[in-house]
């Protein structure tokens, strides 16, 4: 009886798509559309997450490159395709789902966080008082704790937001090289779209997630590969239903009304996002994305 049911679990495992199961058919892979570029991105815990789950199915159902003479796949994901993790957590660089994880030489991987993060937040607060204009953002005269370091924000949108600008120069230049590379090895590609995935209950994802997307818009055009990005955003309650934190929902509420704002009046030029970073002024002269989605766990009838 013992054995009959662990053989239940198995089978139910390996078929259960919430456990990163499934049936998967190697002569029914999906050819990659070598005309097209696709950069994904995920932005905190959530994001990814998110994140590797689209590189699992991805590499289970798409054609991937194989070696002529063996037939055996030599990478874990088509030519045209690239992946990059953002947080503040060290644990994003060991996430794996399934069958599939992150390229083990971190190429894939960036932890923006930094063990002298309150080091760097007593910096802000100080440019925020002098009026420096890439820190008129920060909360004045709220004294703001990082408890985390390289393991988190802990909830603080303001902690991942700082880390942001604090690694600003080497985020563009991780992007800058991704995109270099993707050109560089589709020289037939016409167009590139950028997948941007992110919760906004969070401090890391929701205090980034526009910025990152406006750095993508501006680098993309600067490249003249003018992206299309599609913002892919998982609501509060994706996050509540297995955790009760009180900075869940205030956060996700910030993160919309910026968004709200930005995707509304950005159509207008006057009104379009635009941040200095340190030397650097970012701006989209548009929206911040092309195409939103809102995730949420829960349908109209909250279920």
């Amino acid at each position: 009886m013992f054995k009959k049911d662990v053989i239940k679990d198995v089978i139910k495992e390996s078929l259960s798509l919430s456990e990163s199961g499934g049936i998967y058919f190697a002569g029914e892979r999906v050819p990659a559309d070598e005309n097209q570029m696709v950069l994904f991105v995920g932005l905190g815990g959530t994001g990814a997450n998110a994140l590797i789950r689209m590189k699992h199915q991805i590499y289970n159902r798409m054609k991937l490159p194989v070696d002529p003479q063996t037939g055996i796949p030599t990478a874990d994901h088509p030519a045209n395709m690239a992946f990059l993790a953002l947080d503040t957590d060290l644990d994003i660089e060991t996430l794996t789902y399934g069958n599939t994880g992150f390229a083990e030489n971190g190429s894939e991987v960036f932890n923006i966080g930094d063990e002298q993060m309150q080091a760097v937040l007593d910096v802000m607060a100080i440019n925020r008082k002098n009026e420096m204009p890439y820190a008129m953002w920060y909360p004045n005269n709220n004294k703001i704790t990082a408890i985390n370091g390289t393991y988190g924000a802990g909830g603080k949108r303001p902690v991942g937001r700082a880390a942001f600008f604090y690694r600003y120069s080497d985020i563009r230049s991780r992007v800058e090289q991704i995109l270099d590379r993707l050109n560089a090895d589709n020289p037939t590609a016409q167009s590139l779209e950028i997948f941007l995935f992110t919760g906004i209950a969070g401090g890391t994802g929701s205090g980034i997630y526009l910025d990152i997307a406006c750095m993508l818009k501006s680098i993309s055009r600067k490249m003249h590969l003018f992206a299309k990005i599609y913002g892919y955003i998982f609501l509060p309650d994706v996050n509540s239903r297995d955790v009760h934190l009180s900075f869940l929902s205030s956060n996700g509420f910030s993160a919309l009304k910026e968004l709200d704002y930005f995707m509304e009046h950005g159509k207008e030029s006057t009104h379009f996002f635009e941040q200095p970073y340190t030397a650097v002024l970012t701006g989209t002269g548009s929206v911040p994305m092309d195409y939103c989605h809102l995730i949420s766990a829960t349908d109209i009838h909250c279920l």
